[in-house]
């Protein structure tokens, strides 16, 4: 209910939550509507994320959740990894600017980001923040 985008649908529902116990349907009405549903909303939330990023990366992941636990986080790497390329990709094309707090904020972190040392041995890898 607090994801629909149309009163029809919160409606229809509302109703199946009627039908199961109307007091949820009175304690929904007192955490008012306003607060939780989209639907409702008084505000835009235009920003709001709709989907589910732990939900997508576990769909990803469910045939490798067998694997043991090196293997598992090398194809974690390599789905990340993959992600980013084609999202740096898409982004290389895109002429708009994020503004100028969001641009700072990434010439900063890309800066941090060049300083990093990663340390690798049979047993672990590290990455630590040490400046060069």
């Amino acid at each position: 209910m607090a994801k629909t985008y149309r009163k029809e649908d919160f409606e229809k529902l509302m109703a199946k939550v009627i039908k199961i116990d109307n007091r949820v349907k009175m304690y929904l009405e007192d955490a008012s509507y306003e607060k939780w549903s989209r639907v409702h909303a008084t505000v835009n939330r235009g920003r709001v994320m709709t989907s589910n990023i732990e939900e997508c990366i576990n769909g990803y992941l469910v045939e490798a959740r067998q694997l043991h636990i090196i293997q598992f986080l090398e194809e974690v790497i390599v789905l990340f990894g993959s992600w980013n390329s084609k999202n740096r990709e898409i982004a290389s094309y895109t002429k708009e600017t994020l503004g100028k707090r969001f641009e700072k904020l990434l010439i900063i972190n890309a800066s941090k980001c060049s300083k990093m040392q990663i340390t690798i041995n049979q047993l672990h890898w590290q990455t630590l923040m040490k400046f060069l």
